[in-house]
Parts: structure tokens; sequence; C-alpha cells
């Protein structure tokens, strides 16, 4: 009985193994950055919720089969504080033939240090915590065994019927962990009351990095008694963005963005840019996504690209919609299938939690004001 437990195990670790080697993720940076650095969260200053979808292996198997990923991102952002952030994520991911599911749901929050106030350049500081817990399971009725595999007939018998096995189902089939982060960035906007700023962010952020501080905390996730070590994630990131005003007052940006992440021995890098014109509203954005350091970087490699539309259905109100397209650039490009994304954002000009509070003075989504000096993101394309 050990040796088909391990050939199961062994079967779902190669169907998944990028999961064990490193938690789910979606379709690029630009779309998860909360996901991947706290630090962001509540960065765009307004109160909005955002869900996002990708979907991988589009070759491979049923449409229930295939690699699927869902999050929805709440943020409440809380100007009238002068220094805290808040939201809430939910992440479902499903993988393979087996249904391997992951679901997590976690709190953010984030603060913010102005150690620098001049009139020209702003600096920032911001300090994230991502404070999740999350749920693995797995189906073992989908999955195929050794014993079940006939010469001649394959799966089946000759009357078409499955064919038995021994093996026997592990009575618990899920199973638990807590999966902190923390994070920070750097920010730093020059020429902040001009049309021709530009920002720079960059920062790290490590997730269940406490087992690097005492092996008895490291987390262990198995589901068949097999002691498997979940390895801490560490994160770069790097971004400039630049705006351009025209003679017509159309707002221009260009942003410029690098990704890298480790775990569990696995290195992930992506590198895009995202061009936004007629006041942002429009956006495109090219990624390319590579594993530098694996022996298998010439079958990783895929690009995306992005098409965003933004508008405003009424005042105080945004509405981002964007939709993705991956290609393998390399040998698996047959065998795995585009790589689709969707995404979806609503966006208030409001602070809710803000407003239940009278003990503050200042307008919370008046980002002009000079006692504010944080610098959130301009989603309603002016300075």
């Amino acid at each position: 009985m050990n040796w088909k437990v391990l050939y199961c195990f062994l079967w779902v670790a190669m169907a998944r193994s990028f999961l064990f080697a490193q938690d789910p993720f979606g379709m690029s940076f630009q779309t998860q950055r909360a996901m991947i650095n706290p630090s962001f969260v509540g960065i765009t200053g307004v109160e909005s919720i955002q869900m996002n979808a990708k979907m991988q292996w589009n070759n491979f198997g049923d449409a229930s089969d295939r690699y699927q990923t869902l999050s929805v991102l709440i943020e409440e952002p809380l100007p009238c504080t002068r220094l805290l952030d808040i939201g809430i994520k939910l992440m479902h991911d499903q993988e393979g033939k087996a249904r391997y599911k992951t679901t997590e749901l976690g709190f953010l929050s984030s603060i913010t240090i102005t150690p620098v106030k001049t009139k020209f350049i702003q600096h920032n500081i911001r300090i994230g915590g991502d404070f999740s817990f999350g749920r693995n399971s797995l189906d073992f009725s989908n999955l195929i065994f050794s014993d079940q595999l006939d010469p001649k007939y394959g799966i089946y018998d000759k009357f078409g019927n499955l064919n038995h096995t021994a093996f026997v189902a592990p009575g618990n089939n899920q199973s638990w962990y807590f999966n902190p982060g923390f994070g920070v960035s750097y920010i730093r906007k020059t020429n902040a009351t001009t049309h021709r700023s530009y920002v720079i962010n960059t920062g790290m952020a490590a997730y269940r990095a406490y087992g690097t501080i005492n092996t008895r905390w490291l987390q262990y996730n198995s589901l068949t008694g097999i002691a498997t070590v979940d390895p801490w994630r560490l994160t770069a990131h790097f971004l400039y963005e630049k705006n351009y005003a025209h003679l017509n007052s159309n707002l221009s940006k260009i942003k410029f963005f690098a990704v890298y992440q480790n775990q569990g021995g696995i290195d992930y890098v992506e590198i895009g840019t995202r061009v936004g014109v007629i006041n942002n509203r429009l956006g495109l954005v090219s990624s390319l996504h590579f594993t530098p350091l694996s022996q298998y970087t010439n079958n990783t490699k895929w690009v995306d690209l992005m098409l965003e539309y933004k508008f405003k259905p009424r005042q105080g109100r945004l509405v981002e919609m964007n939709l993705s397209y991956g290609h393998n650039i390399g040998g698996l490009s047959n065998t795995i299938g585009p790589i689709l994304g969707l995404g979806f954002a609503y966006r208030l000009n409001k602070s809710t939690l803000c407003k239940l509070d009278n003990i503050y003075d200042v307008n919370c989504y008046d980002l002009t004001l000079p006692e504010n000096w944080r610098i959130y993101e301009n989603v309603w394309y002016k300075d």
C-alpha cells in the first residue's frame, strides 16, 4: 500500500509541482500587486473592489481539468488617518484532473510614513502586513493509479468500465495553513504638483518567513501523511511611471516594471511596460515572464498582452476592465495552449470608514490637501 500512496503523491506533485514550489498567483503583477506585496493595499486612494480570473493549460483535458485562479480584493483607504489603509482578499485556485484546490482568505493592512516633505518631491515608506489562512483539498477519486493500467485496454477493461484500484484514500482530503506576509515599499514622486511628475516605487515582501527563524515553525502541508514543507516566498519589485501632458490637456502615462520571486528554489521574473493614453482611460500592458535560473527556462518563457479600459459611469465612480492573452514562447506552447485573463474593478471616490469618524476635519478623499502628503495613485486622470 505504501508504494501506491507514494505513487499517488508523486503524480500529484508532478501535476502541480508549481504549487508545491510556489503559491498561486495571477496573470500579471499589474493586477495582483497587493497579493504579492501587502504594502500596495489601498495605494489607489479610493474605496474599491477588484476581481481577477486566470485560466491556464487550456489545451489540456476538459475545461474542468484546467488550471484556474480567481481572486477578489476589497480595499478601504483611510486618508483621514494620515497613516493606515486596509483591505480583505479572497483567492481560489484549482489545478489539474485531481481538482487540487487552494482557498485563501486574508486581512491586509499598510501604514505610510512620510519622512521628508518638500514642495516638489514627496517620499513615502509603506509597510504592509498580510494575515491569511488557507485550505488545500484534493479529489482522490479523479486520480489514476498504476494498478488500474491494463497493457491492452489502458485504464478501462474490455467492456469499457474503469479498472478498480486497491488504493484507499485517506480519511482527510484537506489541510489548513497559515500564510502571513510582510512587505515594504519606498515611493518617490517628483514634480508632484505638475503634469510631468514621475513616480518610483521599489520594495520587497516575504511570506512564511517565520520558518527561516526557527525550523520548528515551518509550515507543513500534506494530504497523505507525508511531511511536505511549504517554503517561504521572497518578492522584490521595481516600477517607474512617468506622466506626460499634451496641449489638449489629455494625460498620458508610461510605466516600466520588474518583479522577481523566489520560492522553494524556483525563480520567477516578470518585466513589462504599460502605456496609458486619453487621460489614462485606455491602457496596453505587455510583459515577459521567465524563470532565469532554471534548467527549463526555454520551456517556461511566456509573454502576455493586456488591454485595459476605464470609464466613469457617473461622478465619483470608476469602472476598470482588462482582458489578457498569454502565449508560451518555449517548448510547451503546443501543449499548454494560451493563458487567458479577465479583470474588473469598481472604485468609489470616498472612504466609508473615514466618514464614520467625525473627529477628523480632513476631506477623506481630497488628496490635494498638503497635510496628507501621502502618495496615492491617480485613478481620476488628473494630478
